[in-house]
């Protein structure tokens, strides 16, 4: 193959799987490509480890911020839809220092060591009562019936919403999160074929975006119907999100009690408040991408036990190995395929000029197959160390504050598996989401078989 084969902008190849052989000649051809771009200028494509870590930890010269294009989106047509539906708002990881310094450390507290580890017993109980569940069932789908549910009652938890709203969250964030795939943005395409519904809508967007979303009308007739319905989902999915969100921040206002929200809402920024939208703007960072990340990690990992049962008897006998099982399921998983930086100044790596204001997307998933870092990459080895993966981002300010969350949630729900069931039988193959930026799998079919007493 050559670099002609490659076009990551293909998400109907993501959806059949993971395409590891681009990324593979990639490393070993050009590690630092400009991938073509239709109509626009490309972007670079980083796929090795070493300069996926140089350009995360070096935010002075490569930008996260919205105001430089943001983290998500490899072109213009897929970017400009994320920036307008945040409707003016900033998250933590679409700052840069020295702004992003105060959001960051008011919330960061809650995912210190410590905070996250008076979480366990909590944790321990959602993964027993959704693992109850599922073993009365025995057949069920991995993705949808535990992980999913595992992810979101702990996120949803910790914004205390009522736990009668967590189905509708949980739509809401595949919506988000899969707006271009089918399965999940067809259901609300198919509300929008009648005119009334239509017209509510178009309504309904005029008052949210005002004369921005007037501006996002040449960029739509020159999508793709594919990205046209995408970014319809993407509107509903985050709108919805984001009206659940302003709710709850009205209400924590009012009557302050001890959650992540009510954490956001007294937040002392240098003096000020945070402003509502940004408060929304991370309670749905914790309801899309907290919750997916978990998820998909969750999934490939069960995926792998499935083509590896002698891994998973391994495991039950001898728990002590779960630890670092979970970093080679992180690894492997690395659910965040890429996010995206802009050069800020002019700059060369690996003897490639990098303009100011190019775009660089950093494969994270390609630097956790990286060769010279890993040997043996594409082999599964729960026993792999060292295992520097780079599957909560390449270090620097925008390193994954969930990371230690994360890990608890997949560790605990090993160590709960595997003592209550003896043996997982697959029922299908998974399913991947179509995606080129979340490496997410929709579902997984599965055969618990309880320990006897269950």
């Amino acid at each position: 193959m050559d670099a002609s084969d490659i076009n990551l902008l293909d998400k109907d190849r993501f959806a059949v799987g993971m395409p590891h052989e681009w990324f593979t000649w990639l490393r070993q051809n050009a590690p630092v490509y400009r991938h073509p771009e239709p109509g626009g200028p490309g972007f670079w494509v980083l796929s090795k480890h070493a300069d996926i870590t140089a350009v995360s930890r070096d935010s002075a010269n490569f930008s996260s911020d919205v105001d430089n294009g943001g983290i998500l989106g490899l072109t213009e047509a897929e970017r400009a839809p994320v920036t307008l539906t945040a409707k003016g708002g900033k998250s933590i990881p679409l700052m840069d220092p020295p702004a992003h310094t105060p959001h960051r450390a008011a919330l960061e507290k809650a995912f210190r060591p410590r905070s996250v580890m008076t979480m366990e017993d909590e944790v321990r109980g959602i993964v027993n009562r959704i693992l109850d569940e599922a073993l009365q069932r025995h057949d069920v789908d991995f993705v949808d019936d535990v992980a999913g549910r595992i992810t979101l009652g702990v996120l949803g938890t910790m914004i205390g919403s009522d736990e009668a709203d967590w189905p509708r969250l949980y739509d809401l964030a595949n919506l988000t999160v899969g707006a271009d795939d089918l399965e999940f943005a067809e259901p609300f395409l198919r509300d929008l074929a009648s005119p009334r519904a239509m017209l509510r809508e178009v309504v309904r967007a005029g008052r949210e975006f005002g004369f921005a979303g007037l501006r996002m009308l040449p960029l739509l007739r020159k999508h793709t119907s594919a990205q046209r319905r995408g970014f319809l989902a993407l509107y509903k999915g985050r709108g919805d999100l984001q009206a659940y969100a302003l709710g709850l921040v009205n209400v924590r206002r009012a009557e302050a009690r001890d959650d992540l929200v009510t954490k956001l809402v007294q937040a002392d920024l240098d003096g000020s408040p945070m402003t509502d939208q940004n408060i929304v703007l991370y309670i749905e960072l914790f309801l899309t991408a907290g919750h997916e990340t978990s998820r998909t990690a969750i999934a490939h990992g069960i995926d792998q036990l499935l083509d590896h049962p002698d891994a998973y008897a391994e495991l039950r006998e001898d728990p002590a190995a779960i630890p670092t099982a979970v970093e080679e399921i992180l690894r492997w998983a690395t659910p965040v395929q890429y996010f995206r930086r802009a050069a800020m100044i002019d700059t060369e790596i690996g003897g490639n000029l990098i303009a100011r204001g190019d775009t660089l997307a950093l494969w994270f998933l390609s630097a956790n197959r990286d060769e010279d870092v890993f040997p043996d990459p594409f082999k599964f080895d729960i026993h792999r160390t060292p295992n520097k993966h780079l599957a909560f981002g390449g270090g620097g300010p925008h390193f994954c504050m969930g990371s230690k969350l994360a890990r608890l949630e997949v560790q605990i729900l090993l160590e709960e598996l595997t003592k209550r069931v003896p043996e997982l039988t697959r029922l299908g193959p998974a399913k991947p989401l179509r995606s080129n930026n979340i490496h997410g799998v929709k579902h997984l079919p599965v055969r618990l078989l309880g320990a006897k007493g269950e």
